[in-house]
């Protein structure tokens, strides 16, 4: 294999191989890579960095016995999978949050069972549609809430 130039970026198999070496090899389900996640939160968070920029997605979740590293090549609604609230895994709920990814860069972080926080990049060019989409896939809470902690770049699904 040809030595990587500093400028060439990791692809996501060059991190998926990685991770298979450094913490085994995960439980598949659903086209989520499940892998026990490291006990240190800064070695989590490099690994999910890895992960983001080579265009997948990844996020610590809740599971039983240990939390997991859950780990997908494409978009963060391909992690939706793993919210037991069905209403998550709604196509019209995928879609609201791929619509965010777009205008916002989300990344999904702390999924427990039923709520999860989600992060952007940079502040939506529309809060109030992307409030308004949300509302009504989580049917509580106000869509001007929603896109107000949308505006601080940080909703936790829970509030």
């Amino acid at each position: 294999m040809a030595k990587r130039t500093s400028t060439e970026k990791e692809t996501f198999e060059e991190v998926k191989a990685a991770l298979d070496k450094a913490l085994g090899k995960p439980k598949k389900a659903r086209g989520i890579a499940r892998y026990t996640a490291p006990a240190d939160a800064a070695t989590c968070k490099q690994w999910i960095a890895r992960v983001h920029a080579t265009g997948g997605s990844a996020s610590l979740a809740e599971a039983y016995p240990a939390r997991v590293l859950a780990v997908v090549s494409g978009r963060p609604s391909e992690l939706m999978d793993l919210v037991t609230w069905v209403r998550w895994q709604f196509p019209y709920a995928r879609k609201a949050l791929d619509l965010l990814d777009a205008d916002a860069g989300l990344r999904i972080s702390n999924i427990k069972y039923t709520h999860f926080l989600i992060k952007l990049d940079r502040v939506p060019l529309d809060p109030g549609a992307h409030g308004r989409r949300l509302a009504k896939v989580v049917h509580m809470g106000d869509a001007i809430e929603i896109a107000d902690a949308l505006k601080t770049k940080r909703w936790n699904t829970n509030s």
